[in-house]
């Protein structure tokens, strides 16, 4: 996504008379639209490259394509779904380290009918899940102390997640630990150095006075939050402050279901963003299989309507998303108005829609502000480059 957006900043080339006849000032204007196309590619190539250095290096040693397959038959073994088209990608085609891409067509009448993937409920790494596993391995006194009811979720799941991986192979969730980074990728978590020279890449286009000062704020956070945890259940969950920065950085920079109620869902974040894609969605396992029975029951196999099924089908879709535990992606445009088809080699994106984050708050949690967070364009390079008033996403 990030390495198509560079390429479509650049002007289409004119046709007829507006080829031999530019307009006036153009040739200033044009040098300076390249140049800016230039320090937008130059930044874009920094990002691609900081992920792939920092959000996946240390995991691309134990995490291939078996790691993947395996991962991907844990998520089916326990009813959720991997389309047989789909596969990783290292590197992926938008440029990042990994992805999620199509090895064989997919129709659009294919991805029409359900999610092409979707993971359950009981997969997931959430609150309620994090305290119903945590809270009998502390003792009563020190849960009198420091009791882990009046834990946020993210601070619940940063502990599940930093017991489950100092468990290493006995544990549940080995799989989908395995395919984590070693390091996150929040600005936070760099050293001095790369996180100096991300900021100055990045001030070339935005405003990033102040970014260093907050960065540092929210490093020094961030340790006050891991030492408490570790001072306060370390010991008696297996854990060090160490583990528990690491797991905070894997929450903030992987977690869907907003700041409310903050989710790990294996395999999905594997996916790249992109804002013309469509957001991860709710969904409700067991309604395929009612649904494809009620169909089943109300038109049969020689096509006569029964009313049986048809009162079932009119209750799964009255009741819409009321109760869908499992998440899952769709290969739909953003809008959820279009099913988009897949052609060999083709990635899967997801938009994150990341409750309207600044810039930096990406950068901060992220480790890289995608395009469609840019600020616009100027007036000069928009009228040398046709461009709307925001980046091509």
């Amino acid at each position: 996504a990030r390495t198509v957006a560079v390429v479509s900043l650049l002007a289409p080339e004119p046709h007829g008379a507006a080829a031999r006849t530019p307009p006036p000032h153009c040739a200033t204007m044009a040098r300076g639209a390249a140049a800016a196309a230039l320090v937008v590619a130059t930044i874009l190539g920094f990002v691609i490259h900081r992920h792939r250095s920092l959000a996946f290096a240390s995991a691309a040693k134990n995490f291939d394509a078996q790691s993947f397959e395996r991962l991907t038959e844990w998520v089916k073994l326990h009813g959720g779904r991997f389309h047989e088209a789909l596969a990783l990608a290292e590197p992926a085609p938008c440029g990042a380290s990994r992805g999620i891409v199509a090895m064989e067509s997919v129709h659009k009448t294919d991805v029409s009918k359900e999610p092409l993937i979707v993971v359950p409920e009981s997969l997931q790494m959430d609150g309620l899940r994090a305290l119903a596993a945590l809270e009998p391995l502390v003792p009563d006194d020190v849960l009198k102390k420091a009791p882990m009811r009046t834990l946020d979720d993210g601070a619940l799941i940063t502990l599940y997640l930093a017991h489950e991986r100092a468990k290493g192979a006995d544990s549940f969730y080995s799989l989908y630990v395995a395919s984590l980074p070693m390091q996150a990728p929040c600005a936070w978590a760099m050293s001095d150095g790369d996180l100096l020279a991300a900021i100055s890449t990045y001030g070339a286009i935005l405003d990033t006075r102040g970014w260093m000062g907050q960065v540092l704020e929210a490093r020094r956070y961030v340790e006050r939050v891991s030492g408490g945890l570790a001072e306060d259940y370390g010991d008696h969950l297996g854990v060090t402050q160490e583990d528990l920065t690491w797991a905070l950085g894997i929450v903030s920079s992987r977690s869907m279901g907003g700041s409310e109620a903050p989710t790990l869902v294996p395999l999905l974040d594997l996916l790249n963003h992109h804002a013309n894609a469509h957001p991860f969605t709710g969904h409700n396992g067991m309604d395929d299989a009612i649904r494809e029975r009620a169909e089943f029951m109300a038109f049969g196999e020689d096509g006569g309507v029964r009313s049986e099924g048809e009162t079932v089908l009119q209750y799964l879709n009255e009741r819409g998303s009321e109760s869908n535990p499992d998440w899952a992606w769709w290969s739909y445009t953003h809008d959820g108005e279009q099913p988009r088809a897949l052609g060999v080699g083709d990635e899967c994106f997801a938009n994150y829609i990341t409750e309207d984050y600044t810039p930096f708050d990406w950068f901060l949690n992220l480790g890289f502000v995608p395009v469609d967070a840019l600020p616009p364009l100027t007036w000069t390079l928009r009228r040398c480059t046709h461009t709307n008033n925001s980046y091509p996403r």
